[in-house]
C-alpha cells in the first residue's frame, strides 16, 4: 500500500495581533521524520512591518517535487525572529496528488 501525497499550493497568513519593529519572513518547508526540513520553492511568506490586525499576505508554492508532502510528513513554518511582537494565523492550501 502506498502512502498518499499532498501538494502544497499556497500559504496564507492572517494577522491577529499587529506586528511591530520589523517584517516577519516565514520559511515554508517539508520535513520527513528526523531529517532536516527542505524549503519549498516559491516561499518565503513575508508579513510586512506594521501589519495591522486582519491584514492578509500569501505566497504561492511552485509545483515541483519539493511541494509534495507524503502522508505522515510535516509542513514546517519557521519565522526569522525579526518581528518584535505580533501574531498571525496560517492557512495552507493543498490538494491530494493523483
Amino acid at each position: 500500500m502506498s502512502l498518499r501525497e499532498w501538494e502544497v499550493k499556497k500559504v496564507r497568513s492572517f494577522v491577529t495581533v499587529a506586528l511591530t519593529t520589523a517584517a516577519s519572513v516565514i520559511a515554508v518547508a517539508a520535513q520527513h521524520a528526523a531529517e532536516s526540513a527542505v524549503a519549498m520553492t516559491g516561499g518565503p511568506l513575508t508579513i510586512a512591518n506594521g501589519a495591522a490586525v486582519a491584514e492578509e499576505d500569501s505566497c504561492d508554492i511552485v509545483k515541483d517535487a519539493k511541494a509534495r508532502v507524503p502522508e505522515g510528513d510535516k509542513i514546517v513554518l519557521t519565522p526569522d525572529g525579526a518581528a518584535g511582537a505580533g501574531e498571525a494565523l496560517f492557512f495552507i492550501e493543498y490538494e491530494r496528488c493523483q
